[in-house]
């Protein structure tokens, strides 16, 4: 559940695609140019799609669009906890051949279905404290993490100061650790300069002695 959604659907003949902003709605359509003579019609249902996507109204709902033009849009502002669905056809014409009765031709594939459901805000609420749990949870995960790496340079950093080991060296790896390490860059970014700190810290105390 989103309070904001969009989605694509094409085929050789139309292209449609759908932005969703709470409950309004904007329906894009593209018709393609190798279709001649456009005119489009797009109807609105409830209960799912009429078998027949040609069957027109009121079969495949009421009538939202009717349009001549190969680009447009259409906007709505739709109830929201229901789910409707839209069938846009590229309608049917009478084609006529010469020595041959008039007949009904149409585009193979010259129409697209889908289906909107609009969330109540309820459940944008719900899907909203979701996401807030899982964000805080992750960062809590990643907090720890962090802490655990620092933990471990610290107690790297000490071990080899009694080793009697070079700083420089000792440093230098655990910063190469560090980098190569999958945290996020910023938490990168603060270890390194944590373990200069550290370091020094370590080193600094031959000197006070």
């Amino acid at each position: 559940v989103e309070a904001q959604a969009t989605h694509r659907i094409e085929n050789p003949h139309l292209t449609i695609s759908t932005e969703r902003r709470g409950q309004d709605i904007r329906i894009n359509w593209d018709v393609s140019a190798s279709v001649e003579n456009v005119h489009l019609q797009g109807f609105r249902k409830e209960g799912g799609f009429h078998p027949d996507p040609w069957a027109g109204a009121p079969e495949n709902g009421s009538l939202e669009l009717d349009s001549r033009e190969s680009e447009g849009f259409l906007a709505q502002h739709l109830e929201a906890g229901r789910t409707y669905y839209y069938t846009i056809v590229i309608v049917p014409w009478m084609q006529r051949v010469r020595f041959s009765e008039p007949k009904m031709a149409r585009y193979d594939n010259g129409f697209v279905r889908f289906q909107l459901r609009v969330p109540t805000a309820a459940e944008l609420r719900r899907a909203e404290d979701a996401l807030t749990s899982d964000t805080g949870g992750s960062d809590a995960a990643l907090k720890s993490q962090v802490a655990r790496e620092l933990q471990r340079i610290r107690e790297r950093l000490r071990k080899s100061h009694l080793k009697n080991q070079g700083r420089t060296q000792i440093v230098n790896e655990l910063r190469e650790e560090i980098r190569n390490s999958k945290l996020p860059a910023k938490d990168i970014e603060e270890l390194e300069r944590q373990l200069g700190v550290e370091a020094d810290e370590i080193w600094l105390e031959d000197k006070r002695r």
